[in-house]
C-alpha cells in the first residue's frame, strides 16, 4: 500500500504529465511563454530571494544543462525557502503551473519540500496554492497550479522546507517554468 505522501506525488506527477501532453496537442499555437527568469540558472544573474536562507549558482550535476542552484538553510532556522515574484506577467483569472526539478542533499534528503504558488496584491491577505513532497537524493519533478484571484497583481514561486530543518539542509532547484494553463 502506498504512503499518502507518495499518492500525492504522483497525483502532481500525472498532473504535470498531463498538462505538459496537452500543451504539446495544441492546433499549432505557440508554447506558453516560461515567466521565470532565469529558469536553468544558466546565467550569471541568479534573480530569486531567500527567506532564512542562502543560495548559489553551483556548477556539474545539475539536471538539464550545467548549473542548478543550491538553496541553504541559515544557521539555527526552522523553515527556509528561495522565491521568485513575477509582477505585471499574470492575468487575473487565468490558471498557472509552476514546475521544476529539486534534489535533496545532506539533512534535506526524506524532508518535506513544499512548492507554493502565493497570490498577493490588491487588498486581500495572500493565498497560496501548495504542493509537497519527499526530497531524495535524485532529481525530481515538482508542481503546484493556481488560479489568480480578482484583483490580484502579484504571484509568488516559493520553493521551501518547512519544518525539521538540519544544519546540512540543502536542496538543489533547476529547469524552473511558470506557464499559463488552459
Amino acid at each position: 500500500m502506498m504512503s499518502e505522501s507518495n499518492t500525492r506525488q504522483l497525483k502532481s506527477l500525472f498532473f504535470l504529465l498531463f498538462s505538459l501532453f496537452l500543451a504539446s496537442c495544441s492546433s499549432g499555437s505557440p508554447s506558453p511563454e516560461n515567466l521565470i527568469q532565469n529558469p536553468g540558472f544558466e546565467d550569471q544573474s541568479v534573480s530569486w530571494g531567500t527567506f532564512q536562507s542562502t543560495v548559489q549558482r553551483v556548477q556539474g550535476g545539475a539536471h538539464q544543462g550545467n548549473w542548478s542552484l543550491e538553496v541553504k538553510a541559515s544557521p539555527g532556522q526552522q523553515a527556509y525557502s528561495a522565491w521568485q515574484e513575477l509582477k505585471g506577467k499574470i492575468i487575473e483569472g487565468k490558471a498557472y503551473i509552476v514546475t521544476g526539478w529539486v534534489k535533496g542533499q545532506g539533512g534535506a534528503i526524506g524532508q518535506k519540500l513544499c512548492v507554493l504558488a502565493r497570490e498577493a496584491g490588491g487588498s486581500a491577505p495572500f493565498e497560496d496554492g501548495e504542493s509537497c513532497y519527499t526530497l531524495t537524493g535524485e532529481w525530481q519533478p515538482v508542481s503546484s497550479s493556481r488560479t489568480i484571484s480578482p484583483g490580484r497583481t502579484i504571484l509568488q514561486v516559493h520553493f521551501f522546507r518547512p519544518n525539521q530543518v538540519r544544519p546540512d539542509d540543502v536542496f538543489l532547484m533547476d529547469d524552473m517554468h511558470l506557464r499559463e494553463i488552459d
